[in-house]
């Protein structure tokens, strides 16, 4: 059995992506300027943030990237914008822990806005240990998950990493840690079959017999 499983969060936990989606169409409405695809937005979705607004709009200069920045950052953490979990998430992470399972959470989001969707979804108290885009280098470099391997002292052998994009499985590749990808997020199966991940899961349920699987 695995003992250390690290999830995303937007796409994989949380049902996010639309009101991604939203928040940087807004944006573009504000500011006049051409609307990112849906396609585009998808993804971009994983890479570090500064990185995915740059190819969401692209024409921008540095001071006014910096500003859409700022301004998707304050939209965020409007009530708006808050993103229920996917179907299963809540009992899943209920059972893993009961199992004796270490959780963790490596997103690409700033901390102040997953400890706002944290707190939303009463999740505040699930995971062991929490790594944010604004605290380290962000996907596919695999820096957040080798601090929380390193933080929890769990071998890269019993890790599980779970994500929804093309940059979740270069991420965890990168740090030598099996990854599994959620076919509802971001991001589609034959999109997420390119990067080649260990194996996929329709429902967010499925996560207990895969990890269950390993003796």
């Amino acid at each position: 059995m695995k003992r250390l499983i690290v999830f995303d969060w937007d796409g994989t936990l949380v049902d996010s992506v639309p009101d991604i989606i939203l928040c940087k169409q807004n944006l573009a409405s504000k500011y006049g300027l051409p609307s990112p695809h849906e396609n585009v937005i998808r993804s971009v979705l994983g890479k570090p943030f500064k990185e995915a607004m740059a190819i969401c709009f692209p024409t921008e200069n540095e001071e006014t990237q910096g500003f859409l920045q700022e301004d998707y950052h304050h939209l965020k953490k409007e009530r708006f914008f808050y993103s229920p979990l996917f179907m299963n998430v809540n009992s899943t992470l209920t059972t893993l822990k009961s199992q004796g399972c270490i959780l963790g959470i490596a997103t690409s989001k700033y901390r102040e806005e997953f400890d706002i969707g944290a707190k939303n979804n009463c999740l505040q108290d699930v995971f062991d240990i929490v790594a944010c885009g604004n605290e380290h280098t962000g996907k596919p470099d695999p820096a957040m998950l080798k601090f929380i391997i390193t933080q929890t002292n769990i071998p890269i052998e019993d890790t599980l990493f779970i994500g929804d994009t093309k940059t979740d499985i270069m991420f965890a590749r990168n740090a030598g840690v099996e990854v599994v990808a959620v076919t509802y997020g971001a991001q589609n199966k034959i999109d997420l079959a390119l990067a080649n991940p260990d194996g996929f899961v329709d429902d967010f349920s499925e996560i207990i017999n895969w990890v269950s699987s390993y003796v």
